[in-house]
């Protein structure tokens, strides 16, 4: 059976929803760091997305002069566990909203998992309701008329 990108896309979908689901009782992210300049003159930047009890948030770390004594090799990162499990924060996993700077070169976007996992599971529902209007049948089955011994096809005499 041959896959549409309509069900490549509503699989990714649904494994992004679960994804940010885990990120109620976790706290878990990716960070990419880059590094730019040379010795005397070297900035970094630090951009990180991570689930955290209940909300998404993004951190955008813009180009600051980094200490060579902590500097960090550049690449992407995974940051956080998965267990031991925590019960989400009710406050932050269902009307928190956060946008502000936080110091001089730092920049905070949160919401709650909900407002992103909403409009995710929109493909996935309507995928489903496509395959299940293509299962159901088509209608009621057309009976056929009378035959050459004066009866119908369910079998009844006419007249």
């Amino acid at each position: 059976m041959r896959r549409g990108p309509f069900d490549v896309l509503a699989g990714i979908s649904l494994i992004l929803t679960l994804v940010l689901a885990l990120g109620f009782t976790s706290s878990f992210g990716v960070n990419w760091t880059r590094v730019r300049g040379s010795a005397p003159t070297i900035q970094t930047s630090s951009p990180s997305l991570r689930v955290d009890r209940g909300r998404i948030v993004l951190l955008l770390d813009f180009w600051h002069p980094a200490t060579l004594a902590v500097l960090q090799p550049a690449g992407l990162r995974w940051h956080g566990r998965l267990l031991p499990s925590q019960p989400p924060d009710l406050r932050r996993s269902v009307w928190e909203f956060d946008a502000h700077w936080l110091g001089a070169a730092t920049f905070i976007l949160a919401c709650p998992i909900w407002c992103v996992a909403a409009p995710l599971l929109v493909v996935p529902w309507y995928w489903w309701r496509s395959r299940r209007k293509l299962k159901s049948p088509a209608g009621f089955e057309v009976l056929g008329g009378p035959t050459d011994q004066g009866e119908t096809s369910l079998g009844l005499k006419e007249g």
